[in-house]
């Protein structure tokens, strides 16, 4: 698809980081970022990561990148505000939180995802 990815791995047990998101967009290369991507939830462990935090440290930068939201094993299970939080892509799947048969993805977009 032409585009480089950037992945941040934490300790077995830890939750995004935000404090190397904030530092991560101070630096120069910051504006070629287009999307920030978090799992909201680790399912082996059950850590959440802060999804609202993440939207602050982005609007706080006024950094325009698309927050994405693998919400697979947390969206139905744990709080999660799309449009309050700010974020513009968020995914779940059916086995999970909805307790449904596996099979059946959805996908949530936000007007300006839709647009990028």
């Amino acid at each position: 698809l032409g585009f480089e990815t950037e992945e941040w791995e934490t300790q077995w047990g830890e939750a995004f980081p935000l404090e190397r998101l904030e530092e991560r967009l101070t630096q120069p290369d910051a504006a070629g970022i287009k999307a920030v991507l978090v799992c909201q939830n680790e399912t082996a462990t059950g850590v959440a990561s802060n999804v609202a935090g993440v939207r602050r440290i982005l609007d706080a930068a006024g950094h325009p990148a698309l927050l994405m939201v693998d919400g697979i094993s947390s969206i139905a299970c744990i709080e999660f505000r799309m449009d309050e939080w700010g974020v513009d892509l968020a995914i779940a799947g059916s086995q999970k939180g909805l307790m449904l048969p596996t099979g059946l993805s959805v996908v949530c977009a936000s007007r300006k995802a839709l647009a990028a």
